[in-house]
């Protein structure tokens, strides 16, 4: 059976993003060292530490789910249907909350920038309905799940 056109545009859309966001990652790590020196990349609390392996996880699992779609293996397929709706929702909210931060203040809270701009909703919103919904749904259709061999996929 080939691979269907969407797997593969789904792949190297997560591919690519896993790429970018490991350079994303390396130069602000690079420009906290290069302005705080130490300190700004110390993790000093439970909830930092989680921010750190959490942002650490997501180019992983991108990457990594993006060379098995690649490849066809269907472990890649159920983190695609599982885990990327979620890490592409809390990427974008990174993304906005970070182009607020440097636009309006930059140490100020999540939930301030929230009540200051609340049209950030409106974006992950749009992102969500334009991007991540249809991504998934395409991933449920039969055709897609009979190529992974998925139960349950009619033939």
């Amino acid at each position: 059976m080939k691979r269907p056109l969407g797997i593969t545009l789904i792949a190297g859309l997560t591919t690519f993003i896993g790429g970018t966001m490991t350079l994303v990652i390396f130069i602000e790590a690079i420009d906290a060292l290069r302005f705080l020196g130490l300190y700004g990349i110390s993790v000093d609390t439970p909830l930092a530490m989680l921010g750190f392996v959490f942002y650490g996880l997501m180019p992983v699992v991108f990457y990594t789910t993006g060379l098995g779609l690649f490849m066809s293996y269907r472990w890649a397929y159920r983190l695609a249907v599982s885990l990327l709706p979620g890490f592409s929702t809390v990427l974008i909210f990174h993304v906005l909350t970070n182009a607020m931060r440097q636009r309006y203040y930059y140490r100020i809270g999540f939930l301030k920038v929230l009540l200051l701009k609340p049209q950030i909703f409106l974006w992950v919103g749009l992102f969500y309905l334009c991007v991540v919904l249809p991504m998934v749904s395409y991933l449920k259709t039969p055709y897609v799940r009979l190529y992974f061999g998925e139960e349950g996929a009619s033939s």
